[in-house]
């Protein structure tokens, strides 16, 4: 048995043992299991993994830095928040996210990036997926951003 984060069960089903007496006697004594803890741990009805924790995925920012780069609010889109990391940038601002030996948030964001360009890393059947046409646009997303942020970001580690 492992502890990993998200969904690092997935990536070698068969050699996880079943734990679902486990998720069910803490489903039990806890209020039983959101929908994304089942997603997380859950594969062909029995459980490979527990969840130990959901994080939202949260942004902080300086409304200044926002504005001065031509943004009145946060986007709400991929577009308008690639233009936002550029002119936080070109304003001496810049933006950055942690890559590299960042294990919990590099893996949060860059996860974002794929999933919001359509790409994933399994399909439902398990097959790895992640060499796809919608991975390398969300590479090449995550590279226009990674050349506005702040340097040094590819040496943040989780503590950083």
């Amino acid at each position: 048995m492992v502890w990993g984060l998200y969904s690092l069960p997935f990536l070698f089903p068969s050699k996880c043992v079943d734990v679902t007496d486990v998720a069910d006697y803490l489903g039990k004594k806890c209020g039983g299991w959101a929908d994304s803890g089942k997603a997380y741990g859950m594969l062909n009805g029995k459980w490979i993994g527990i969840p130990v924790a959901a994080t939202g995925g949260l942004v902080n920012y300086r409304v200044a830095a926002m504005e001065k780069a031509g943004h009145k609010e946060f986007p709400k889109d991929l577009a308008g928040f690639a233009d936002l990391v550029k002119g936080m940038n070109k304003n001496g601002t810049p933006a950055g996210m942690a890559l590299g030996h960042a294990s919990g948030d590099a893996n949060g964001w860059l996860h974002w990036a794929l999933w919001a360009h359509g790409g994933k890393l399994i399909d439902k059947d398990n097959k790895v997926v992640v060499n796809s046409p919608e991975t390398a646009k969300s590479l090449e997303y995550v590279k226009g951003l990674y050349d506005n942020f702040v340097p040094g970001t590819a040496s943040w580690n989780d503590s950083s």
